[in-house]
């Protein structure tokens, strides 16, 4: 794994590779040199989930295989040379019954007292293709631009009923599309 020879474990570490609406943070500590403990809270839309246990340490990687009601999930710690964290849990679905709705603690962690991924925008999550598109919309829609970014964990494109030229967009968070959803629709030269 190339791991380093020497790294600094304890801490809060916030996945910074998870797609908006989904996270994860971990608090690693009581570090030794051939185990720590992890507490971790990861979600996805509504779906929360927080899984606890012992990491042990084999050649500078940690594995966890002992989580409290894991079921068999196992969770593996590998240090990387720039300070980060790259977290793995295994493939054969043992960790489904911890992390229902897709959920995954998987990802790439990084020591910080926040999440340290940028605020999200209908652009940067691709909602709209051009920031010309983007700052129209959000002249449109003024305070309630916030709401449509906080919906859209789950994009869905529709097809153009009234053959308008429109894209059609229909943004929701994981486990409550019933309840918290939005549609846009808009055509490439600034129509919504």
């Amino acid at each position: 794994y190339n791991v380093p020879e020497k790294f600094n474990w304890d801490g809060e570490w916030w996945n910074r590779s998870a797609v908006h609406g989904d996270g994860g943070k971990i608090i690693l500590s009581h570090t030794t040199k051939w185990a720590f403990n992890f507490d971790a809270q990861v979600w996805r839309g509504t779906y929360k989930s927080n899984l606890r246990g012992d990491v042990k340490m084999f050649y500078g990687t940690g594995l966890a295989d002992n989580i409290a009601w894991g079921a068999g999930c196992t969770v593996l710690f590998i240090p990387r040379t720039d300070g980060q964290i790259d977290v793995r849990s295994d493939s054969n679905g043992s960790c489904k019954l911890l992390m229902r709705g897709g959920m995954s603690i998987d990802g790439t962690y990084v020591r910080s007292q926040s999440d340290p991924r940028p605020a999200a925008t209908l652009l940067s999550l691709g909602v709209f293709p051009t920031k010309a598109l983007d700052d129209r919309f959000r002249q449109l829609a003024g305070k309630d631009y916030q709401q449509f970014v906080d919906v859209a964990n789950n994009l869905v494109y529709s097809a153009d009923l009234d053959s308008m030229g429109a894209t059609v967009v229909t943004l929701s968070v994981k486990g409550a599309a019933s309840r918290r959803a939005a549609i846009i629709m808009f055509t490439q030269d600034g129509k919504m």
